[in-house]
């Protein structure tokens, strides 16, 4: 796979599969932390979106420090520490229903904690990729990635449905945290060992900080991708997620597995995302497949506020395939552009700089959503990030289109050239 021997071939399989059965098991708490929000506590949507809101908080707490930290430390153990972690605080919530002590602070906590091991987790692993795949093959190793993500998001929701038709929902997180620790299995497992990465002399935290962040911004490949997906996770990330499940179960009147069910359904389009989104970048270019994506993404969203009647299911499930299909496009090709041009030096800064911005406002998108929803409605409030991601769109297209088109990958590119001081 990445041209430089079978070992790191098999690397590259190993975090591949470790990932594949974490993904699929990730697909079941954000389905079913707010199905026990609503369905043993009662919460009402407010209290639904905060859920949201303390997952992705650190984002915007950690984001930024993550950066320096991965940069500083081996990527594997990093990896390994958060898959752990990450198991460990999912089952304190079938723990407490076993005693009778679920409560919305430990849905809150368990979130956050959660979220907060993803920030590290979520920068390691795009810092750790380049290290076992070649240049020349990022794009492709990116593809499967998204294309394991994709499958878990049809089979996650599905199955999350079905478990909690089966199960009380908090027992449901167990099968959650065992995947966590079968991708630390096999994390354990990956035999390439990188060198330490050593501390620039005489650089602190916030200067280290500042360099990634001016970087970023003085990139015109990167700053209009940035700011695109801070908008869009405003709105549909951070309003229209965090609202998905009471929009589905209170305003359309779906049952919990149904609308798990249509949410698996839906993900068809991120299966088709990931199967084409390396084709359609050779016959269209990165950049103009990019704001392609995105304008579907801004489509697809759209008609959620739409759905009505005896078609809101149809509605729903095509409104979020066109969005799933857009977003998995366009993340394809923005991280595969982010880890060839961005020195290698100074790429866990860059990747936790890009994360804090685009993942950061998610929380501040889900509390205005909760605001938004107890005083305009379910629906309302949909129709308002609707309108809020066209924002994104007219971002990218001016940003990505007046500039000269992506730099080509290089195939002949050697270790020793992709790995740049900052």
């Amino acid at each position: 796979m990445s041209g430089r021997g079978t070992s790191f071939a098999g690397d590259f399989r190993r975090l591949w599969a470790g990932q594949t059965i974490s993904q699929l098991g990730s697909q079941i708490t954000p389905l079913v932390l707010p199905l026990i929000a609503i369905g043993e506590l009662d919460a009402d949507n407010a209290a639904v979106a905060a859920l949201v809101t303390a997952q992705f908080l650190p984002f915007l707490l950690l984001g930024l420090p993550a950066g320096v930290w991965v940069d500083r430390l081996p990527r594997r153990s990093v990896l390994i520490v958060c898959d752990v972690g990450r198991a460990l605080v999912l089952l304190t919530v079938p723990a407490a229903f076993l005693a009778d002590a679920v409560s919305m602070p430990l849905l809150y906590a368990v979130a956050c904690l959660q979220g907060a091991f993803t920030v590290f987790f979520d920068v390691a692993y795009q810092t750790y990729l380049p290290e076992i795949v070649a240049t020349e093959h990022l794009a492709d190793a990116n593809g499967k990635l998204e294309l394991s993500r994709s499958g878990a998001q049809i089979a996650g929701p599905g199955l999350a449905g079905l478990l909690v038709s089966a199960l009380r929902a908090p027992l449901v997180l167990v099968v959650d945290a065992l995947s966590y620790l079968l991708s630390a299995v096999f994390l354990w497992r990956i035999r390439t060992r990188s060198p330490a990465p050593q501390r620039a002399t005489g650089q602190r935290l916030f200067k280290e900080i500042g360099a990634a962040l001016r970087w970023i911004f003085r990139n015109r490949a990167l700053a209009p991708l940035v700011i695109c997906l801070a908008l869009l996770n405003f709105f549909s990330g951070g309003i229209m997620y965090s609202l998905l499940i009471p929009y589905a179960v209170r305003e359309l009147g779906m049952s919990a597995g149904t609308a798990g069910l249509l949410l698996g359904l839906s993900n068809v389009g991120f299966v088709a995302g990931a199967l084409l989104a390396s084709r359609l970048g050779r016959r269209f270019g990165a950049d103009r497949c990019m704001v392609g994506a995105v304008a579907l993404n801004v489509v697809g969203l759209g008609l959620l506020p739409l759905a009505s009647g005896a078609y809101a299911e149809a509605v729903f499930v095509v409104g979020m395939a066109l969005g799933w299909f857009g977003t998995v496009v366009f993340n394809i090709h923005q991280v595969t552009l982010r880890q060839t041009i961005t020195p290698a030096a100074m790429l866990g800064r860059v990747n936790a700089s890009i994360r804090f911005v685009i993942w950061g406002v998610i929380p501040l998108g889900a509390t205005t959503g909760g605001f938004l929803t107890e005083r305009a409605g379910l629906r309302a409030t949909f129709w308002i990030a609707a309108v809020g991601g066209v924002l994104g769109l007219l971002v990218i297209a001016f940003g990505t289109l007046t500039r000269p088109a992506a730099p080509a990958e290089r195939a002949d590119q050697t270790d020793a050239e992709r790995h740049i001081p900052a």
